[in-house]
């Protein structure tokens, strides 16, 4: 049985960033990793756990880590949430999406 190796980095707010370069060896797959990597984050960080915290993962045995073209797996500390969730509620995994309503009034909104 061959078992995988992964790196990976953490980015959290305000743009922090953790990287790992050393390849790591995880019996299960790269989401499996990501969720147990983020969780760890979490435990040694409650400070930020409120911020937006995302692992990404590659191969550790391709080449590439660090290109956002090759990562194998994204997970979020949004994405641990079990819900409910808001029916309306859209999840992207990455990408920018402009989303047209015929019934909001940009002018009106106080932001």
């Amino acid at each position: 049985m061959i078992i995988p190796n992964y790196v990976y980095n953490i980015v959290y707010k305000n743009r922090g960033l953790t990287w790992r370069r050393e390849p790591q060896s995880f019996l299960g797959s790269a989401q499996d990793f990501a969720q147990k990597t983020l969780l760890t984050w979490i435990s040694n960080n409650s400070e930020n756990a409120d911020e937006l915290v995302v692992v990404n993962v590659w191969d550790a045995d391709q080449e590439g880590a660090g290109d956002p073209a090759n990562l194998i797996c994204q997970v979020t500390n949004h994405q641990l949430d079990e819900g409910p969730f808001d029916p309306d509620q859209i999840n992207v995994d990455y990408g920018q999406y402009y989303i047209h309503s015929a019934e909001y009034d940009f002018h009106a909104d106080p932001m």
